[in-house]
């Protein structure tokens, strides 16, 4: 039933400000796509979602600590704070240290291609050419 009806779920936490005055709310955001309805009619499979919202950021999701982690990459709150209020903070901790890259998208190929960071196989990860002798 619930996989039938639900549009989305927004979850929240409030987090110090890094200056010291106020507070930001941090969001989790899950939306019902396919996917995530195929995963709810499975009990066995709930564990699947925190992966899933990962990875959803194209349909709009994301998890408390992708959001944790751009706040404080923004300077809005501070790395403490942020780990403190985390879900998962060894995965947030990942997240800092690779800058918010969760892994190869299409923006982080047309970045690096901006930086020239592309090897002449045409992809970020594909190995550098070498020279012919």
């Amino acid at each position: 039933m619930l996989a039938t009806t639900l549009q989305g779920v927004v979850s929240q936490r409030l987090v110090p400000l890094a200056e010291g005055k106020g507070r930001r709310a941090v969001c989790e955001i899950l939306r019902a796509t396919g996917l995530v309805k195929d995963i709810l009619r499975d009990a066995g499979r709930t564990g699947e979602l925190n992966a899933v919202i990962a990875e959803g950021s194209h349909y709009g999701m994301q998890t408390f600590d992708q959001a944790l982690c751009r706040f404080v990459l923004d300077g809005v709150v501070t790395r403490e704070d942020a780990m403190r209020a985390a879900a998962r903070p060894h995965d947030l901790d990942l997240l800092l240290r690779a800058d918010g890259r969760s892994g190869t998208s299409m923006a982080d190929v047309a970045d690096q291609a901006r930086r020239g960071n592309v090897a002449a196989g045409g992809s970020p990860l594909a190995p550098a050419a070498l020279p012919v002798v």
